[in-house]
């Protein structure tokens, strides 16, 4: 038996389909005997296969997203006994106002861009050490948290 280097048509196929000349394959272009070294990219053998999607986002989504991690940001700077409160009210307000309107509805997103950038300028001030959290914010809170456990059960 010849030493012979694994090729990509006989990692894929089977032994007598991997063979040259093998008749009527649906696809010759995998019988080409190339070898493994010559393969690159997405498809490389030997390491998991994993294609990453970009995306595109809007300047809206990305100005949005901007106040999201800065308003996240500003929660590291508060004292670590209120930043859980801080964390549940930039949560709560972000998620929802994102699910109180449509996102075709460009003028109220940039109001509400421009009144967000506002209000965590206040809180971004190093005076501010506390904010209220109110019951209905708990209350989501503990829904969410609930919601998310439950699916990470089902895992």
């Amino acid at each position: 038996m010849r030493n012979r280097k694994k090729t990509v048509a006989s990692y894929y196929l089977p032994a007598s389909a991997a063979s040259p000349g093998f008749p009527a394959f649906p696809f010759p272009n995998l019988t080409q005997q190339r070898p493994l070294e010559d393969v690159s990219g997405p498809h490389e053998l030997g390491t998991a296969t994993s294609f990453t999607m970009t995306v595109q986002h809007s300047g809206l989504q990305k100005e949005v997203l901007a106040l999201y991690r800065r308003a996240l940001r500003m929660v590291q700077t508060k004292p670590p006994p209120v930043q859980p409160k801080f964390r549940l009210f930039v949560q709560h307000t972000f998620k929802t106002q994102a699910f109180s309107l449509s996102p075709k509805d460009i003028s109220a997103i940039e109001h509400l861009l421009r009144k967000g950038k506002k209000q965590l300028e206040v809180y971004e001030d190093p005076k501010v050490r506390d904010c209220w959290v109110s019951k209905e914010m708990r209350d989501w809170d503990e829904r969410h948290r609930r919601r998310t456990n439950s699916k990470l059960e089902g895992l």
